[in-house]
């Protein structure tokens, strides 16, 4: 391809992640092992994070006292599953940069030093950006204050 040029080289030198598992204490670089790609064959597109993005990792918890009292509520009894906002509404966040892609097409969130953890693997879908997750923030604050202003007067009401 020309200098300039917005086509793509027939050949394409590509990282492709070497680690599955990531030590979650440390900064140590990640391994990857290098290829080439035959571009005309493939589609290639930008992925939706890039390396020193900021972004918030969801880490879903297994146990907490709304999520086990919803469970004993007759429509999520008998282990129906629970629906994701409201598995999301009590979830952890951790902010980081994207260090890079592991196995299984994992980002890499980078914490910063002494952060417990330092280092988290997941999907695409369970990382924020931080535009998104303000928007999020703002949305549950309305929603917090307008319940508890509904109920605070229905309770006031009531006394």
């Amino acid at each position: 391809a020309a200098a300039g040029s917005s086509e793509l080289p027939e050949w394409m030198l590509v990282r492709a992640p070497a680690e599955e598992d990531i030590e979650i204490m440390g900064d140590k670089p990640l391994e990857y092992k290098d290829g080439w790609l035959h571009t005309p064959s493939s589609s290639l597109k930008v992925a939706e994070l890039q390396l020193g993005d900021k972004v918030a990792a969801r880490i879903d918890v297994p146990s907490h006292p709304v999520l086990d009292s919803l469970r004993a509520l007759p429509p999520f009894k008998g282990g129906r599953k629970l629906p994701d906002w409201i598995v999301a509404s009590v979830c952890e966040l951790h902010t980081g940069k994207v260090g890079g892609v592991v196995k299984r097409g994992r980002f890499l969130v980078q914490r910063p030093s002494g952060a417990m953890p330092e280092r988290i693997a997941t999907e695409a879908a369970m990382l924020q950006v931080p535009k998104e997750r303000a928007r999020r923030t703002v949305l549950a604050a309305i929603l917090g204050l307008g319940l508890s202003t509904l109920m605070g007067g229905l309770l006031h009401a009531r006394a």
